[in-house]
């Protein structure tokens, strides 16, 4: 085994060459440029990892046909080009690859007409390329049908049409992600054949429609994307029995209904995104009972009632499996890449896109944009790590908590456009990592708090839209003779 990877090189690769007996080189996450073509005498290759640098690669992969015992590929992360002269269609390469990893940069023509002649691919990852065909290569998956393909990625391309009709040989499928493209239709039945061994469905960002077929029921699956669609109907009991599912994102739908009872079954959640769709009711108390939840997102929707009382997030320091690319360089096996899929959440009134990384220090409530009603009154104690918590546009009354002064680590915290009373707590000023705070148009009264702390960051954007509030960042005195803050509304009697 031969590794160069995490330097700073920055060559051409020509001085390899002569190293014809090497079985594993990595060259990964170099400034390393130029072509492959320096690899094609080193036939006892059985792993390269070039990810990471500046390499100029043929599609096609010419200069690696020669490499009969090429199992694994990873190229992410170079610079992928046509090749100047189309392959003949006899033109085959002599690996048999397992892996191959060719995530790029580039727009290139036909989808690799070498992939055609392979048919032990068990991890596939081709996203980010815009190969300019027409329609889904679904052969990729017909003829890797045989216990092998357990991970596909083609996301980022401009491949459009239909899903695939996955075939039940294809149940060893573990990761699918079919994101970003123009893919359109309904979701197959078919999808039913991946239900056993299915760990992650990326969806997302297509234009998929009709509801969810009723055999899918996946029992396994840990990461559900299917956002930015245009899925209809009732959520059905698709994850009734899915008790690891740690992600469940299908915002930006048109889904309707409430929000079934059977949540209570997914021990694991801890990323709930159902932003921008149609459901009603209530929210479930069911929610209070999973004890890993730790974002939760309901926003735009038409719940209503009030916010349970019990209702929490967990601060867990969950990380999903990770691909860890030494050891398969190390000990040969066959470790597919764990695809890893953003979640878009909004902090600040501004939308973010979170991998996962980050994702494990995100603590956070949206129910924004319904139409709740009543006092805010839930718990806060069992939240004390809460990073973020909107709440606007619905129609909460009463005081603003004090209990928020609580949350220590709280960094956006949206109470605005509802009916609120009262004044700010003086003891919001404690929220030392406080970056945005709005509570405009409510009906609170009083002095605006004094620009100490964390509270002196905030200017009248925050408070506009209080008819009963006084102080300098309204505009208003507040030396009266009443009880009540100086406004249009006040009348003063001598």
């Amino acid at each position: 085994m031969f590794s160069l990877s995490y330097n700073q090189f920055s060559r051409n690769i020509s001085a390899l060459q002569s190293l014809t007996l090497l079985e594993s080189l990595d060259l990964s996450s170099n400034q390393f440029y130029g072509n492959i073509s320096a690899l094609e005498t080193l036939t006892s290759l059985q792993l390269l990892d070039i990810s990471n640098n500046k390499f100029h690669i043929l599609c096609s992969l010419k200069p690696l046909f020669n490499l009969s015992k090429l199992k694994y590929l990873y190229a992410d992360n170079n610079t992928i080009h046509t090749d100047d002269h189309e392959m003949p269609h006899s033109s085959a390469p002599r690996f048999q690859l397992t892996s191959i990893s060719l995530s790029c940069y580039g727009r290139v023509g036909s989808f690799p007409r070498f992939l055609y002649h392979r048919s032990e691919l068990q991890d596939v990852t081709l996203s980010g390329i815009y190969f300019k065909v027409d329609r889904f290569p679904f052969w990729l998956v017909e003829n890797n049908t045989e216990s092998r393909l357990e991970a596909l990625d083609v996301n980022r391309n401009q491949l459009f049409g239909r899903l695939p009709q996955w075939r039940g040989n294809a149940s060893n499928l573990a990761q699918v992600s079919m994101a970003d493209k123009r893919l359109k239709g309904s979701i197959p039945r078919a999808i039913c054949n991946l239900n056993l061994k299915l760990k992650l469905l990326d969806l997302s960002n297509n234009s998929l429609s009709g509801t969810l077929p009723s055999c899918f029921k996946p029992v396994s699956v840990r990461e559900v994307h299917l956002s930015r669609n245009m899925l209809q109907g009732p959520l059905p009991n698709a994850f009734r029995d899915s008790s690891s599912l740690v992600t469940l994102d299908i915002s930006y739908n048109h889904l309707k209904g409430n929000i079934l009872n059977w949540i209570i079954n997914l021990y694991e959640l801890s990323y709930l995104l159902l932003k921008r769709n149609h459901f009603e009711d209530e929210i479930p108390i069911q929610l209070c009972k999973l004890d890993r939840l730790s974002l939760i997102d309901l926003s735009q929707n038409n719940l209503s009632d009030g916010i349970p009382s019990c209702l929490k997030v967990y601060a867990v320091n969950y990380v999903t499996e990770q691909y860890i690319r030494h050891q398969t360089i190390y000990t040969k096996k066959t470790i597919f890449r764990s695809i890893e899929v953003p979640i878009e959440y909004t902090v600040k009134s501004k939308s973010y896109n979170y991998k996962r990384r980050m994702l494990q220090y995100m603590y956070g409530i949206d129910l924004s944009c319904n139409k709740l009603t009543g006092e805010i009154s839930f718990e806060t104690k069992n939240s004390m790590k809460l990073f973020t918590l909107n709440l606007s546009h619905n129609s909460f009354i009463g005081p603003v908590p004090r209990a928020f002064s609580n949350l220590k680590d709280m960094e956006s915290l949206d109470l605005s456009y509802n009916n609120l009373i009262g004044n700010i707590p003086a003891k919001f000023a404690v929220l030392h990592f406080l970056e945005y705070f709005n509570v405009s148009y409510n009906n609170l009264s009083g002095k605006t708090p004094e620009r100490i702390g964390q509270l002196g960051a905030f200017d009248e954007n925050s408070y506009v839209g209080n008819p009963f509030f006084c102080g300098s960042l309204v505009g208003k005195n507040c030396s009266c003779r009443s009880n009540y803050a100086c406004s249009p509304y006040t009348l003063l009697i001598f």
